[in-house]
């Protein structure tokens, strides 16, 4: 069973990142212990039973290797576009559910790929920035990176992506990509609060600039 510390960066799915603040002890022989979260997006508490973190699907903040494998989904892996709306959104739901770093990257592809041709659903358009907020907040966070500059870097690999399947011109590449950047709805600014977090420094070993 995974466990984590007081002080650990965690992801709760379709919520981001989170900071275990507290461990509160079982009481008595068949009590339950639970993390006391603080959802870092929302900056409201969630209480996990340390039992059933596997089922909520509670996970550790990607590392420097994850990083890497969700930028390859972003700019390598295929996307079929003409799968029907319903199934389409049963497995985007399913991905976003599970948390999974490259599943969320695979979501994130697909609606931006369609947010290119046609006009996006209400539900769909939530799940795209959704999907956009996760993933660029997370490798932000492991890359030490500025996360406006992860946000630009997003856009542009998916962008390169999407024009290399479609064989654009060079000039036509660039009004594409000029066009993308409004695409995805930026999160609001929230006010950072201060937690301390179990974390040591080092030296950042991720250049998203490569991508």
């Amino acid at each position: 069973m995974m466990e984590f510390e007081v002080g650990d960066k965690v992801i709760y799915p379709n919520q981001g990142i989170s900071v275990v603040e507290s461990i509160a002890a079982a009481e008595g022989a068949g009590g339950t212990s639970f993390y006391r979260l603080r959802l870092l997006q929302k900056s409201t508490l969630v209480m996990v039973p340390v039992k059933k973190v596997a089922e909520v699907g509670l996970r550790p903040i990607m590392t420097d290797a994850e990083v890497e494998e969700v930028m390859d989904v972003l700019e390598n892996d295929p996307v079929n576009e003409k799968v029907n709306w319903k199934t389409r959104y049963k497995d985007n739901s399913d991905r976003m559910k599970s948390g999974e770093p490259k599943r969320v990257a695979t979501v994130l592809k697909g609606l931006f790929y369609l947010s290119q041709r046609k006009t996006l659903s209400f539900r769909e358009k939530r799940m795209l920035d959704l999907a956009h907020h996760l993933t660029v907040t997370e490798i932000a966070e492991v890359a030490e990176e500025p996360l406006d500059a992860v946000e630009t870097k997003v856009i542009e690999v998916l962008q390169r992506s999407r024009n290399g399947q479609l064989g654009l011109t060079p000039a036509e590449d660039q009004k594409a990509s000029s066009a993308a950047t409004s695409v995805v709805t930026h999160a609001p600014k929230r006010r950072r609060r201060k937690v301390r977090a179990r974390r040591t420094a080092r030296p950042v070993s991720i250049s998203i600039n490569r991508y």
